[in-house]
């Protein structure tokens, strides 16, 4: 509306400078083009053409502070801008940082698993030669892959093939610490396959060998299942009665109990 209002007013103007010279006389005074230019510049500083100056000024005036004021504004957010790349440049950096900080660590450790294998191979030969019945020392993280290998044919329901790798284990890490774990996995995979006197044998390793371990109430449970599978029910009976007795307020109870409803 301002623009429209100074057109306006403008075209206002030209009419009446318009109307003013309308009627006056042509005259040639081109040799006098001194007066002529200094009457035309008197003719242009009238108020009214002050008045439009003004009004143009100030629209230049307006224009510039417009564009100071998005200049301003232009120039915040581009810093703004390269505020946020600064940031994302440290975060990447630290990134960087913190993947080679990882794999350093990855190749310490590996580095100190290589040096402890080489370190025990000379004492567990030493070992081996006096007598074959004390345990011999083996990588603990060889131990750790053997077992879950064998497990994870397990959670893949790869029975035969789980049976194979846990008894392998067992044989190959005889006083590691997941033999509790690979004896009850024995018994599980034979009661499975229905080879109860076999699964019995397991768990009985577990319950005789390692008592205390996390697997024993399991076991001790599984044995009464495998009992009453084989059709020895009173047995059974008797097994998930000690279980609910030795094992008071647990999971292991409570599943006897169930069991016992049921046969």
């Amino acid at each position: 509306m301002k623009q429209l209002r100074i057109i306006s007013l403008f075209c206002c103007l030209l009419a009446v400078v318009s109307q003013s010279h309308a009627f006056a006389p042509i005259i040639d005074d081109s040799e006098n083009f001194a007066v002529m230019d200094d009457d035309l510049q008197a003719d242009f500083n009238t108020p009214a053409d002050r008045a439009v100056e003004n009004i143009a000024l100030a629209h230049d005036d307006a224009l510039t502070n417009n564009h100071k004021n998005l200049g301003q504004k232009n120039l915040k957010l581009l810093g703004q801008i390269q505020e946020l790349q600064r940031e994302v440049q440290e975060l990447r950096g630290q990134l960087e940082v913190q993947t080679h900080e990882l794999a350093v660590v990855k190749e310490q450790q590996l580095a100190f698993y290589k040096d402890l294998d080489s370190r025990l191979q000379p004492t567990n030969a030493r070992i081996a030669t006096k007598t074959s019945d004390a345990p011999v020392q083996t990588n603990p993280v060889d131990e750790e892959i053997g077992y879950m290998a064998a497990y994870d044919l397990i959670k893949h329901k790869q029975f035969i093939n789980a049976i194979i790798a846990m008894q392998t284990f067992i044989d190959k890490y005889p006083h590691s610490g997941y033999i509790a774990n690979a004896q009850y996995w024995l018994g599980e995979l034979h009661l499975a396959r229905k080879n109860y006197a076999e699964s019995i044998q397991h768990f009985e390793i577990v319950l005789k060998d390692y008592p205390k371990s996390g697997k024993a109430a399991a076991s001790h449970l599984k044995i009464g299942y495998a009992m009453a599978a084989s059709g020895k029910t009173d047995v059974a009976k008797n097994i998930l009665q000690q279980v609910i007795k030795d094992y008071p307020d647990t999971t292991t109870a409570k599943l006897a109990q169930v069991k016992l409803n049921t046969i």
